[in-house]
């Protein structure tokens, strides 16, 4: 078994996540939530491997969020405009031109979302977030479902908004939805998110070359757990065997996801306060009669 350091290791990252709850940094988990979490890992082993999830969980509250989409239209989207199109302004960015009500910024935000999806989906949330939080002007904000009318008015740029991108899957669903590729040749497209991951990247940039994407924070394998646990300072025999007994854990829970390692084996230990992503682990999220969620997930 675990030599009796692991204790160490284990009340330090229960301590330190029980501060950053107490200091608001992750907020949106309280110690209710977090103790319940903890509490569905008894053995010597399990508490070990609890901890190592918490020490690679990467999380952003709803106040994060909103500074990502800070970064994103004041710094990342600028810089992508200056390389890509032809209205880069030096002294105005484009949240700058989304706050201004009055003058058309000359291009519209598109919150990416199909049909069938709820008011509740993260494309909704993001655009609510620019126009309550940083005083973007809502005028300037549609849904897939307008963008012909604005191409008709004579806009030629549009941003497609979401939280993040994992396997670029979604993404590529609501651009063949929306039927963009009819339009490239008379407008140009671009996607923003807080967060990407290089997988996904890959995938729309290889479909779509002339579509591009900026992004807050880039998440890459380096990021899959299995990549961050240090198998050499564990008692696993190697990576496999660390998932084998990630995988007996879940079945003894009950949980059940048919991607055990989150969609697209991406692997994941992410989360933001309005909800966690499907390339998560759901260790993070699932929810049962056995088993209580550390994060929210959107159903």
């Amino acid at each position: 078994m675990l030599e009796d350091n692991w204790k160490i290791y284990y009340n330090n990252i229960k301590i330190r996540c029980q501060k950053l709850i107490e200091f608001g940094i992750w907020k949106g988990i309280d110690l209710n939530m977090f103790t319940a979490w903890i509490n569905n890992f008894q053995t010597d082993r399990e508490k070990y491997f609890s901890a190592c999830i918490l020490d690679a969980l990467i999380y952003r509250s709803k106040d994060q969020v909103i500074s990502m989409l800070y970064d994103l239209f004041t710094k990342d989207l600028h810089n992508l405009f200056r390389l890509k199109s032809n209205i880069y302004t030096k002294y105005r960015n484009p949240l700058f031109l989304l706050k201004n009500k009055w003058n058309d910024p000359e291009f519209r935000v598109i919150s990416a979302v199909k049909k069938s999806d709820p008011p509740s989906k993260s494309g909704y949330l993001m655009s609510h977030y620019l126009v309550h939080h940083l005083s973007a002007c809502e005028r300037w904000f549609i849904t897939p479902f307008a963008l012909e009318d604005e191409i008709q008015k004579g806009v030629k740029h549009f941003i497609l908004l979401d939280d993040v991108i994992c396997t670029g899957e979604q993404m590529d669903e609501t651009i063949m939805e929306a039927n963009i590729l009819q339009y490239s040749e008379y407008a140009t497209f671009y996607i923003a998110v807080c967060t990407a991951h290089q997988v996904g990247i890959e995938r729309l940039q290889k479909k779509y070359p002339n579509i591009s994407i900026a992004y807050t924070e880039l998440l890459t394998d380096d990021n899959s757990f299995f990549n961050f646990l240090d198998i050499k300072n564990t008692d696993y025999e190697n990576i496999n065997d660390a998932k084998n007994k990630y995988d007996t854990f879940l079945k003894k829970k009950g949980i059940k996801n048919k991607d055990t390692l989150g969609f697209g084996s991406l692997g994941l230990v992410y989360g933001f306060e309005h909800n966690t992503p499907n390339g998560s682990l759901p260790i993070l999220h699932y929810r049962n009669e056995n088993f209580h969620p550390l994060l929210n997930k959107r159903m």
